[in-house]
């Protein structure tokens, strides 16, 4: 027998041990290691299925190794979560076996965190959080290993494993210091990590928030409301304001002593300020938090308004004066302002002006006009309802025109001169005003004839003058500020006149004689007590000088009357008791002698007409012609009355005549001719020859009269005749005898002297006993002339026309020229008739023009009575000179009328009573001025030199002279600034250049624009008079 040992039957299951790593908490995997032994593996068994499946397992669930994971080879697995794992082994020969393995060391689970946080009610802090950190895993071994906390809202990974934040593993708490977010970090020993945040709110150290505001903002009287608005921080924790005090000025929280100083607002939160200035609310909270805040309060005006007064001008005037306001209110900053400012004429209180209703309102203006002294009150009122009144007292309006008080010495009859002393007194001297101007002029004037203090003869210095004939004397004052008055003084103890002397004789008819010669003597100023003190007669024809102061003669001052025994001359002289000297002639025809009969002779023809040596018509008129007529004052008058006849021969013979210019000469030894026109020959003439000029001869003087300037239609329908009815007559008379004794003296007073006698020329239309003078004749220029007498050979010599109102002569074109005869004669050519002279006048000089280019010219023309000076010795040759300076310069140039006061003007800007008004309206009504707009003339504006050369150029067409034909663009091309001259004024300047009235300067500008000097203007008005030949 043989035994067999059968050895490789087995059936015991393989024997599995199971394992697992780690073993303490871990967040896995964890790796659960499979021992599996097989029995019978030296009989060739072996472990032939090794696989897992997780949970709780039988054999039978791993259906012989095919479920399950397998891990033969590797004898080993991953577990990711705690649980129950079963290992399946399966052997060669079919054993199996299962064994079961319990994983608990896996955590996943974050650590829980709970965080919490004392106190919980509002604190100024520290607030402690404290930690609690629970791990799960514990009973396997797992624990806290980090617990971390940082300021602010953070991640796990900001914590960097723990390794950031700080650590409260062991005291498991942190205070917090501010409100804000706090995260704090766990991990666990399985190293899962967790965070959790935690708001901190409750610490409250921010002051409370104040909002301070006050009302009203605007302007007040006050008081004013202040409102604190205070906000505590952590009132959602339970803080809230527990004390809110203020104080006036500006503090600091301790000055408040934790709310115990200053007055409590903590219920009404507002409180009043009164008056202006800093003011400190506190505010504390319940966990002792302060603040403080100041409001600065400015808006209480209780000032009343600051009033400034002033006025201009401080010096006298004549008003208005201009009381300025500076009103100044406190609290501008602030928004308080001006809200009434008034005036009332007087002394005024605040309650007068009713709240600023009473009053005139200047608040936009801040000044108003004063227009008599006083006291005036201004009232100013500011939003704030403050008050404030101040007076002026404005003293210096001087409306008083000065009193004048005029003497003169001596009282009694004298041959003169006589002085008048003037006493002049201003009002408003204390004031500044003081007595600007002191004139005279002879004769009775208004103010307005003083042209402001030029016209007249200075005596400011003086205060008196003399008169040197009888006659009313105008003095005039102007004080500083413009007031103006004129006294007139009458002087009749001036005895210069002659004794006037009246001749008769008795029986006037043919007589063997002898016949009683009757003489009558009156003396002038015998109120003044003159009287006559000789009166005597001489034989024949003698002088004054003759008689011997009376000495000589045969003295019949007792008896007035002698005989004359035989035909002749007798002279009868008179001499009163100042000294005044008087002869008279008469002559005696009536004594019949015995003489032979003298042969009877044919009539001389009364005129004689011819053609002229000139080339004109002569027409003498023969003596027999002649008409004379005796004046009540004594002077003979000569009539000459021209008929068709005369006037049809000269008709005829101007159809031949070279000229058509008609003499009327008459030779006769009495000083007075008047020569009367059919005016249907004159229309006659004028119709057939229209430059017709019928020129009137008597002795000296002259006078042309253009047919076709006189208005003879008119004059007849006016007249209410037919043309055939009416005359025209010229009259020319020698001014003599007493009718000369107011030019005498105008003479003496502008220290001029008369050459020979002045002559009156006068043209009259005449029908019937009607009469019409013609002073104007169409505005036109006539030449009338004067023969000079004596032997003066000045080249001052100058035409004169006699204003009979102002008793003065004044300027008319004039220049001298040779007769055929030798002698010299004064023409005259002016638009007007009146009384025509020549005088002497007496050098001009003026202490400023030594030296000055313009000189002579000024001189020449201030001697010849066209300019002035702004003084006696001063003539500010550089200073400008206005629109209304230059007009009158212009209209006196031209020898124009001008009417004794002026009628009004069209400009709005020239009054009737200013000085220069009716040089502007006579310069208006000859076309010689415009105004620089359709109603202003501007006539205190300067004049521009382009200005001046329109008015010459209009003054050129005027006089008659021939206006030079000038090439406007060539004329003016040498000019570098040709081009600034305005289109308006262009053709005057090329037309004053080219007659040489206007020059440029050096640097070739003819500066149009440029305002003229008195000088300039001169120069000018000479160049225009020399070319329209008004003055030699």
């Amino acid at each position: 027998m043989k035994e067999i040992v059968v050895t490789n039957i087995v059936t015991d299951a393989p024997s599995l041990t199971l394992s697992h790593s780690p073993t303490g908490s871990t967040r896995g995997p964890v790796t659960v290691t499979v021992t599996a032994t097989v029995t019978g593996s030296d009989s060739g068994n072996s472990l032939e299925k090794l696989v897992w499946l997780a949970g709780s397992h039988a054999a039978a669930d791993f259906a012989g190794g095919t479920a399950g994971t397998d891990i033969l080879a590797s004898g080993k697995f991953e577990v990711a979560a705690n649980g129950t794992y079963t290992v399946y082994a399966l052997d060669a020969v079919g054993n199996e076996a299962v064994k079961e393995i319990v994983v608990t060391n896996i955590v996943t689970d974050a650590p829980s965190l709970t965080l919490s946080h004392s106190p919980t009610g509002s604190t100024r802090g520290p607030v402690t959080v404290t930690v609690t950190a629970v791990v799960t895993g514990a009973d396997s071994g797992n624990s806290l290993e980090k617990l971390v906390w940082l300021s602010g809202s953070h991640t796990a990974a900001d914590f960097a494993g723990g390794t950031v934040g700080t650590d409260i593993l062991s005291s498991g708490k942190f205070e917090a210091s501010a409100n804000g977010t706090y995260t704090v970090y766990a991990r666990d020993a399985a190293g899962n990590e967790a965070v959790k945040e935690i708001a901190v709110t409750n610490i409250a150290t921010d002051a409370p928030s104040l909002t301070l505001s006050h009302s009203p903002t605007g302007s007040t009287r006050g008081p004013v409301v202040v409102t604190a608005t205070a906000t505590v921080t952590g009132a959602d924790s339970g803080n809230s304001l527990e004390k809110l005090v203020w104080l006036a000025g500006s503090h600091t929280a301790a000055d408040f002593a934790g709310g115990t100083a200053g007055t409590d607002i903590l219920a009404s939160g507002k409180f009043e300020a009164t008056a202006n200035g800093t003011y400190t609310v506190y505010a504390r909270d319940a966990v002792g938090n302060e603040s403080v805040k100041e409001i600065a309060i400015t808006n209480i005006a209780t000032d009343a308004p600051s009033l400034t007064l002033s006025h201009s001008p401080t010096g006298s005037t004549r008003g208005p004066v201009v009381v300025s306001v500076t009103a100044t209110v406190t609290g501008a900053d602030s928004g308080n302002s001006l809200e009434k400012l008034v005036w009332l004429a007087g002394s005024h209180t605040a309650a007068d002006f009713a709240g600023g209703t009473a009053g005139t309102d200047i608040l936009a203006s801040g000044k108003f006009e004063a227009t008599a002294n006083g006291t005036y009150t201004v009232y100013a009122r500011d939003a704030a309802g403050n008050e404030a009144v101040k007076e002026i007292a404005v003293t210096n309006i001087a409306t008083d025109a000065p009193s004048l008080t005029l003497s003169h010495s001596p009282t009694g009859s004298t041959r003169g001169p006589v002085t008048v002393t003037v006493t002049a007194t201003v009002t408003g001297a204390d004031s500044g005003n003081s007595l600007e101007k002191l004139v005279w002029l002879a004769g009775s004037h208004t103010a307005a004839d003083f042209a402001g203090g030029t016209a007249g003869t200075d005596i400011l210095a003086s205060g008196k003058f003399e008169a040197t004939a009888n006659g009313t004397y105008t003095v005039y004052a102007r004080d500083a500020v413009g007031n103006e008055s004129v006294k007139e003084i009458a002087i009749t103890n001036i005895a210069t006149d002659a004794p006037s002397l009246t001749l008769s004789h008795s029986p006037t008819g043919s007589t063997r004689g002898p016949v009683i010669v009757t003489a009558t003597a009156t003396v002038t100023g015998p109120d003044s007590g003159n009287s006559l003190e000789k009166l005597a007669w001489l034989a024949g024809s003698h002088t004054a000088a003759d008689f011997a102061g009376g000495t000589a003669g045969t003295d019949i001052t007792a008896s007035a009357k002698f005989e004359a025994a035989k035909n002749g001359t007798y002279t009868v002289y008179a001499r009163d008791a100042v000294g005044n000297e008087s002869v008279k002639e008469i002559a005696i025809t009536n004594i019949r002698v015995s003489s032979p009969s003298a042969p009877v002779s044919e009539p001389a023809p009364s005129f004689t007409i011819a053609l002229g040596p000139d080339g004109g018509v002569l027409l003498r008129i023969a003596p027999s012609m002649i008409e004379k007529e005796t004046r009540k004052d004594g002077t003979v008058l000569e009539k000459v009355a021209l008929k068709e006849e005369a006037m049809n021969q000269v008709l005829e013979l101007l159809k031949t005549a070279a000229k058509t210019v008609v003499t009327v000469e008459i030779n006769d030894s009495e000083d007075s001719v008047s020569v009367r026109f059919p005016a249907s020959s004159l229309s006659e003439a004028a119709a057939g020859y229209p430059e017709a000029v019928f020129v009137t001869k008597l002795n000296g003087s002259s006078y042309h009269l253009r047919t076709k300037a006189l208005p003879l239609d008119d004059l007849a329908r006016e007249m209410g005749v037919e043309l055939k009815d009416l005359n025209v007559v010229v009259e020319m008379a020698k001014v003599a005898g007493e009718a000369a004794e107011p030019l005498k003296q105008a003479a003496g007073l502008q220290g001029a002297k008369l050459i020979g006698h002045a002559i009156d020329f006068q043209v009259t239309a005449s029908a019937g006993d009607r009469t019409t003078e013609l002073r104007s004749v169409d505005g036109s220029y006539s030449v009338r002339s004067i023969v000079l007498s004596g032997d003066s050979t000045s080249s001052l010599l100058t035409a004169v026309w006699f204003d009979p109102e102002a008793r003065r002569f004044q300027f008319v074109p004039g220049t001298i020229a040779a007769r055929s005869d030798g002698k010299r004669e004064m023409t005259i050519r002016v638009p007007h008739n009146s009384i025509y002279a020549v005088v002497e006048p007496g050098a001009r000089t003026f202490a400023d023009l030594n030296g000055h280019w313009a000189a002579g010219a000024v001189e020449r023309l201030a001697s010849r009575l066209i300019v002035t000076g702004v003084s006696e010795d001063r003539f500010a040759p550089n200073d400008g000179i206005t629109r209304a300076e230059f007009t009158a310069l212009l209209v006196r140039s031209l020898g124009l009328a001008t009417g004794e006061a002026a009628t009004g003007s069209r400009f709005a800007d020239v009054g009737v009573r200013d000085w220069y008004a009716q040089a502007v309206e006579a310069a208006v009504k000859a076309g010689l001025v415009q105004g620089v707009e359709a109603d202003r003339f501007a006539p205190n504006e300067r004049i521009t030199r382009e200005q001046m050369a329109v008015m010459i150029g209009q003054a050129l067409r005027l006089s008659g002279a021939t206006v030079p034909a000038a090439d406007e663009s060539r004329t003016l091309a040498d000019f570098a600034d040709a081009g600034s001259i305005s289109a308006w004024a262009r053709s005057s300047v090329a037309e004053s250049v080219a007659a040489g009235i206007m020059n440029g300067y050096p640097d070739r500008t003819a500066a149009p624009k440029d305002f003229a000097t008195r000088a300039q203007a001169v120069m000018m008005l000479q160049g225009f008079m020399r070319y329209a030949g008004l003055i030699d």
